[in-house]
């Protein structure tokens, strides 16, 4: 195990070495992961580096891209993107401060959403934690990615498992259609809704996208389209490669 402690200038120590090739390296990621209940079970440090982690991913990611599975079982509080723990002020509840709650707190998450986007990385979260975590916040790299949150309050394995495995399952299997953008043509849209990137007034950047995925579009009533009885609009999604 490699262990880089900086947690304000992060860096890769195998930048080259880190990803592996699954067909060829199978037997190597399995024993990883059922080593991983072991590895830090008697770790009592409950800080979560959460933002430095996220760095280092992007790091290692960017020189392919593809998607990003985040599993996030507290408050991200060392290091970049480090959070408040605003959700336990109940008397922000009922007022008109009430929506701030559901804004994200800290300017680094979209910030570090565009540079994904920018490099075709995708991002989707799972959440686990019985306390507040601050879904807003961690929610806006997948909102601007293309991607999912996947949240289990108060995570139980006999209540949750069997979920998880399923949703964990198709997130890894589904078809997914890689670098995408999507266009609508022939009428003027005032606002778009889902989880992408904007990246100019009409085209929508997506990392990742696959078939469990939905947008919204508003479109504008313009004169023209009232005087007339048919109205036509393109939608094109393009993509280079899907697996």
């Amino acid at each position: 195990m490699m262990v880089v402690s900086d947690l304000d200038d992060v860096f890769v120590p195998l930048p080259d070495d880190l990803l592996v090739n699954l067909s060829e390296s199978r037997n190597v990621v399995e024993t990883f992961l059922d080593s991983l209940p072991s590895m830090f079970q008697d770790n009592v440090n409950v800080e979560s580096a959460f933002g430095p982690a996220l760095k280092a991913a992007f790091m290692v990611m960017s020189q392919l891209g593809g998607k990003l599975l985040i599993f996030q079982n507290t408050l991200p509080s060392l290091g970049y993107g480090r959070l408040k723990l605003r959700g336990d002020d109940i008397r922000v509840y009922g007022t008109d401060k009430e929506h701030t709650l559901r804004l994200p707190e800290d300017p680094f998450y979209k910030q570090m959403a565009a540079d994904l986007t920018k490099y075709q990385i995708g991002v989707n979260i799972y959440a686990f934690s019985d306390k507040y975590t601050d879904i807003a916040s961690l929610g806006t790299l997948a909102k601007y990615t293309g991607g999912q949150v996947y949240y289990y309050p108060s995570f139980q394995s006999n209540i949750h498992g069997e979920k998880l495995r399923h949703e964990l399952a198709r997130d890894l299997t589904r078809e997914t259609a890689w670098e995408a953008v999507m266009r609508i043509r022939w009428i003027r849209f005032t606002s778009y809704h889902g989880n992408f990137m904007l990246r100019s007034t009409d085209l929508l950047a997506l990392p990742a996208v696959d078939c469990d995925k939905a947008y919204a579009m508003q479109l504008s009533l313009e004169e023209t389209l009232l005087s007339t009885p048919t109205v036509y609009f393109q939608v094109a999604l393009l993509y280079p490669s899907n697996v």
